[in-house]
C-alpha cells in the first residue's frame, strides 16, 4: 500500500476595477481591458490518497490485478469580489481492475484487458464566479502484446474509450464551463532494444474524441466538436545509442522526431456583446499539423557528473498550440541548450 499527500494553494488577480474619468455616478466608456472579467481569487486544495494493489495468478498464464485509489479532497475557493466563498469536501475511491491472459506456453504473446476510475480537482474558475467541481474520468482499454528479440523488443496494440467528466472547457480568456468529453481509438507502441546499445521507441495514436456535453455558462456550439488540442492523429519515433567502448565510451545520444496532425485551437464559443447588438461568435479554428525533431547527446564524464546538451525543433517549424480564442500559443524556434548534471 502507499500514500501520497499535497497541498497547493494559488493565488489570482486579473483585470482591475476601472477608473471613470467622466463626471461621478456616470460611466466610463467601455475599453478592451473592461472586456476582461475582475478576478480575485484564493484557491487552497489539500489532497491525501491511499493506494493499494495486488495481482493474484489464477494459474500459470492467467493474472488479475485489482486495486484503487482512496483520494480524500478540501478544497477552499475565495473569491474576493464577491466576497463569496466554495468549500468541496470529498472523498472517492477510484477502482483499476485487469486481466492479462497468455494463451501459449510457446509463444511471448499476452491478451489483457482493464478498467479503471480517475479523480482530480478543477481549479478553473466557472462563470458563476466558483470554482469547477473535481474531474471525474472511466478508463477502458483491452489489446495484445507480443516480445520479439529474446523479449527485449515489445509490440503493443491497444484500443481505448475514456470519459471524462466535469473538464474545463473554455468559455472566454478566463472561464471555462464543465464539459463531457470521450475518446476512442486505437495505439500502437514498439519500444524496446534493437542491440545491446540500440533502444528505440515508435508509437501512433488515432483518436477520435468529441465534446459530448458542456455545463451551465458553456456555449452548446461546442457540442460535437474534438476537445482543443486533440490531433485525430498522432504518431512519435525516438532513438537512443550509447557508445560503451573507445574514444566514446560513455556518450549517449537521442533522437526524438514527433507528429501531430490538425486539431482544435479552442471551442467555438458565443459570448454576450457589452456595446448591444448580436453575440461576438469566436468560432473554432484548425491549427496546421507539425513535424518537431530534438536531438540530444549526455556524455558520463565521471560516475556522477554528466556533460548534456541539444538542440529542441531542429527543423525550425512553426508550431502552435491551443491558447484562448482565436489565439493561439506559438512554439519557440530553434533553440540550443546545454547544461550539467551533477548526483551526489
Amino acid at each position: 500500500m502507499e500514500a501520497d499527500a499535497e497541498v497547493q494553494s494559488s493565488d489570482t488577480l486579473l483585470g482591475a476595477d476601472p477608473v471613470s474619468k467622466n463626471a461621478p455616478g456616470t460611466p466610463s466608456p467601455l475599453t478592451p481591458d473592461d472586456l476582461l472579467a475582475d478576478v480575485d481569487s484564493l484557491t487552497e486544495i489539500e489532497t491525501f490518497g491511499l493506494i493499494f494493489f495486488d495481482k493474484i495468478s489464477l494459474y500459470e498464464r492467467l493474472h488479475i490485478l485489482g486495486g484503487g485509489r482512496l483520494d480524500f479532497l478540501n478544497q477552499r475557493f475565495e473569491n474576493r469580489r464577491s466576497d463569496s466563498v466554495t468549500k468541496i469536501d470529498e472523498t472517492e475511491f477510484s477502482p483499476r481492475v485487469g486481466a492479462v491472459l497468455e494463451p501459449f506456453a510457446s509463444l511471448p504473446a499476452s491478451v489483457f484487458v482493464s478498467y479503471s476510475e480517475s479523480f482530480q480537482p478543477n481549479t478553473a474558475l466557472a462563470a458563476d464566479g466558483g470554482v469547477l467541481a473535481p474531474q471525474n474520468g472511466r478508463v477502458i482499454e483491452g489489446g495484445l502484446r507480443y516480445g520479439f528479440n529474446r523479449d527485449r523488443l515489445e509490440a503493443t496494440l491497444t484500443v481505448f474509450d475514456i470519459e471524462l467528466e466535469n473538464v474545463p472547457i473554455g468559455t472566454d480568456s478566463i472561464f471555462s464551463a464543465a464539459s463531457t468529453q470521450e475518446s476512442r481509438g486505437v495505439e500502437f507502441t514498439l519500444q524496446g532494444a534493437l542491440t545491446d546499445n540500440l533502444s528505440v521507441l515508435a508509437s501512433y495514436a488515432f483518436i477520435d474524441a468529441e465534446v459530448t456535453e458542456v455545463g451551465a455558462g458553456g456555449s452548446q456550439l461546442t457540442l460535437g466538436e474534438s476537445p482543443p488540442g486533440v490531433a485525430k492523429h498522432s504518431a512519435n519515433f525516438l532513438a537512443r545509442y550509447h557508445f560503451d567502448e573507445g574514444a566514446l565510451n560513455g556518450l549517449s545520444v537521442v533522437g526524438n522526431l514527433q507528429y501531430a496532425g490538425r486539431r482544435l485551437n479552442a471551442p467555438t464559443t458565443e459570448n454576450p456583446n457589452p456595446f448591444s447588438g448580436p453575440p461576438f461568435l469566436f468560432e473554432a479554428i484548425e491549427l496546421e499539423p507539425f513535424v518537431r525533431l530534438d536531438v540530444g547527446f549526455a556524455y558520463e564524464v565521471a560516475e556522477n557528473f554528466t556533460i548534456e546538451g541539444g538542440v529542441r525543433n531542429l527543423l525550425n517549424q512553426e508550431i502552435a498550440f491551443p491558447g484562448a480564442g482565436e489565439f493561439a500559443i506559438p512554439e519557440p524556434p530553434i533553440t540550443g541548450f546545454a547544461g550539467i548534471r551533477i548526483r551526489f
